[in-house]
């Protein structure tokens, strides 16, 4: 079996990001977003990449598309990757408000509860479904070298479960999760094979050196 390399990268910054927001699938990316970008896409002019793929979200999507121009190529998006949905109710909200704040409390105290859900919010049994899906995908996929544009809560998310696979709980996820810093367009590199998800790197940022 051939050695598999996938370059998981987050987005560019959004305006959400920005501006201290729950974002929506429709939230751009902002100037710098784009400027971000295109010096991620520089990054991998001299990388081998057979496909750019990225979740259906604007943000991921504008910043896939500097990507693939750099290596001529078309975007394909794959369902498996877009963000952590949020509840209807708190979509758009700031940070701040006592909306987005009540759910943000609410949702880590019944984190590790499989049975427990805010409202339309997606929970930890949703994502765990989704992203296992979506690395069976990446595994069966004939491509060797692969860049997935996604989101910082799920590239977490991804990263833990490549670490733990089956073995992984709510429990471990959340305290992992605090513990990484997912810069945008930063780069997270894993390697598959024989079967074994390697990671090589974490949220590299050496396209921003100057």
């Amino acid at each position: 079996m051939a050695t598999k390399k996938v370059y998981f990268v987050r987005h560019g910054e959004a305006a959400g990001n920005a501006g201290g927001f729950s974002q929506l699938a429709t939230t751009p990316l902002t100037e710098v977003g784009h400027t971000q970008a295109s010096q991620v896409a520089e990054r991998f002019r001299t990388i081998s990449v057979e496909v750019v793929c990225a979740s259906y979200m604007d943000r991921a999507q504008d910043t896939a598309r500097h990507i693939a121009q750099v290596k001529n190529v078309e975007v394909e998006t794959l369902e498996y990757f877009h963000e952590w949905l949020k509840p209807t109710s708190v979509q758009g909200a700031t940070h701040e408000s006592a909306a987005y704040i009540e759910y943000q409390q609410l949702e880590n105290i019944h984190y590790t509860d499989p049975d427990w859900r805010y409202e339309d919010g997606e929970n930890f049994a949703d994502i765990f479904a989704r992203v296992q899906a979506g690395i069976s995908e990446l595994e069966s996929r004939p491509e060797e070298h692969m860049v997935i544009v996604t989101h910082g809560q799920l590239l977490r998310f991804i990263t833990s479960y490549l670490l733990h696979k089956k073995q992984l709980t709510a429990d471990i996820e959340q305290r992992t999760a605090t513990s990484m810093v997912a810069v945008n367009t930063g780069i997270t590199t894993f390697c598959y094979e024989e079967g074994v998800w390697k990671l090589l790197t974490w949220n590299d940022i050496a396209h921003f050196a100057e």
